[in-house]
Parts: C-alpha cells; structure tokens; sequence
C-alpha cells in the first residue's frame, strides 16, 4: 500500500499544472491500477504466488491516499496564503 501512494503522490505531483484535479485523479487511478493489476499479473509466474482481489484493493486504498495528501497540502497552502 505504502509503494502505490507515493506513486499516486508522485504522479500527482508530476501532472499538477497540466489537468484538472478532478480529471487528474481519474487518469492516476487508471494508470496505476492498470499497472497494479499487471504487476500482480505478472506475479502469477512465479511459484507460490497468486492473484488476490483484496491486495488489489489494498493497492486501491493506498493510491487514494497518495492522491489525497498532496490535495490537502494543496488547500492548507491555499487556506495560509
């Protein structure tokens, strides 16, 4: 979970001046969530292994934080200023 927000954080930082919040949300979301389900794919290979919905969940969880903190660094910058 840790791992997919700071890559949802970071991809929020990254396309900031360039979309709307509200479109950029939904393009991380599709973005790491196609990556995600390709990782755990992809993981499948390996012995031992498995897909897990509740670890994609999970994955889902901690990219929606890593969306939601920057945008609450965002408004208290806004609220200070």
């Amino acid at each position: 979970m840790p791992a997919y927000a700071l890559l949802a954080g970071i991809c929020y930082r990254c396309l900031f001046p360039y979309f709307n919040p509200r479109i950029k949300m939904i393009l991380i979301l599709i973005m790491a969530g196609i990556y995600g389900a390709l990782l755990k794919w992809y993981q499948t290979d390996t012995s031992g292994r498995y897909i897990s919905f509740v670890d994609i969940a999970f994955n889902l969880i901690g990219m929606m934080i890593g969306i939601w903190l920057p945008r609450m660094g965002t408004a208290v910058h806004k609220k200070t200023a």
